[in-house]
């Protein structure tokens, strides 16, 4: 009789125990749940908030301004929300055509779509020019988020080229001016690279002459580090 008194005992005793134990595990997951409802939205700039701001060149420029970068904006929030555009400026439709033809804008309301079902991360890709500000604004109807960035091309010009040149003139060495920016580059002649432009050895006719820069990696609204 004594044994069997004591058995009880110890059951008792055990879920005497175990039954805060799982209150609290339950009060856990109940305040966790709360908190993640009540965190506000956030907005940025590529696909994880641990990218940074930095510019995606698209190295597609045909003029001295008109170059383009790509950009990713990123909205996390709660699943099942609706989000549009609901201010934007210089920043223009991914599938725009390339330069020199004009981007096309993207217009205020259009939607911002989740990344997968119920994810609550919602993504509008698009372009921005050359040394032009873009700045978008978005909402779920409640919250209104900002964000922007300005990139930069390297400025490019031929040092001393003379503006008419004869078959007879002696080679012109090619020479760039990059305007203080770090980075590295290549004259072509007709497609192939030199450092000289011979009239006498390329004969009479139109010659094209390129110049290829690799600036490196862009920063961010620094017009002096592009």
């Amino acid at each position: 009789m004594i044994k069997r008194h004591t058995m009880g005992t110890l059951n008792l005793n055990l879920r005497t125990r175990v039954l805060p134990f799982i209150a609290n595990l339950f009060l856990l997951f109940l305040s966790g749940a709360l908190l993640a409802q009540t965190s506000p939205p956030v907005i940025y700039l590529g696909d994880t908030p641990d990218d940074g701001t930095v510019c995606h060149c698209l190295d597609n420029a045909t003029t001295m301004s008109n170059g383009q970068f790509s950009e990713t904006v990123t909205i996390e929030s709660l699943p099942g929300e609706t989000w549009t555009v609901t201010q934007v400026l210089g920043f223009y439709d991914i599938n725009s055509p390339a330069p020199p033809a004009v981007p096309t804008p993207i217009l205020i309301g259009t939607n911002i779509a989740e990344l997968g079902v119920a994810s609550g991360k919602y993504q509008i890709q698009g372009i921005h020019i050359d040394g032009v500000a873009f700045s978008i604004e978005v909402s779920n109807g409640v919250d209104y988020l900002t964000i922007g960035n300005t990139c930069y091309y390297p400025n490019i010009s031929l040092v001393d080229f003379p503006d008419e040149v004869c078959l007879s003139s002696l080679p012109i060495d090619l020479v760039a001016d990059v305007n203080g920016a770090d980075g590295t580059g290549f004259f072509t002649v007709d497609g192939v690279e030199s450092v000289v432009f011979d009239p006498i050895a390329l004969g009479a006719g139109m010659h094209t002459i390129e110049y290829s820069f690799d600036a490196g990696g862009a920063t961010p609204n620094d017009e002096s580090d592009p």
